[in-house]
């Protein structure tokens, strides 16, 4: 893989979320186009107001159910830096973790932002609320399922640096 590029269920998950954007914006002015085409409802602004609600609505729930989010800010020292990642719970984390770990790095010439084979060490996952701590099974590859290692759909984790040497 070259630099730059990432594959897998990052990739796939990001591509994904940006189809689902596009499809639910052709919702909303669908919704809109209906709503204009009765006699009751008139109010412009009202009926985007409620194709507005409606599909943020749908995009909440679809994210809940389909994506797991990963904020990378802490590593990438970038604002927001926040992937998405398609769930599906057959992958195990060894897998997650080789494809966050080739995104954080991605624009990186030179030394990576975090080094291969140091999650654990250098670096790690945990919740959003801190709740869940993502240790790295004991070292090794990690087999592990995502519900194994109590991550769910829509789950929001913050990936963070341990040791400010690395």
């Amino acid at each position: 893989m070259g630099a730059g590029q990432v594959s897998g269920s990052y990739a796939r998950g990001n591509e994904s979320r940006q189809r689902f954007h596009e499809i639910t914006n052709e919702m909303k002015e669908e919704i809109i186009s209906e709503l204009r085409n009765t006699e009751e409802f008139k109010n412009k602004e009202w009926i985007e107001q409620l194709a507005e609600n409606v599909t943020k609505s749908a995009e909440e729930k679809i994210e809940e159910r389909m994506f797991i989010s990963v904020d990378t800010s802490d590593l990438t020292l970038v604002n927001k830096d926040i992937l998405h990642y398609s769930y599906h719970n057959s992958i195990p984390i060894q897998e997650m973790l080789n494809e966050l770990w080739h995104y954080i790095n991605k624009n990186i010439e030179g030394q990576p932002i975090v080094k291969a084979y140091a999650f654990g060490r250098d670096w790690a996952l945990k919740s959003e609320d801190g709740k869940l701590v993502i240790d790295s099974g004991g070292g090794g590859t990690d087999y592990r399922k995502l519900s194994e290692v109590g991550i769910e759909p829509g789950a929001k984790l913050i990936a963070y640096r341990l040791n400010q040497d690395s």
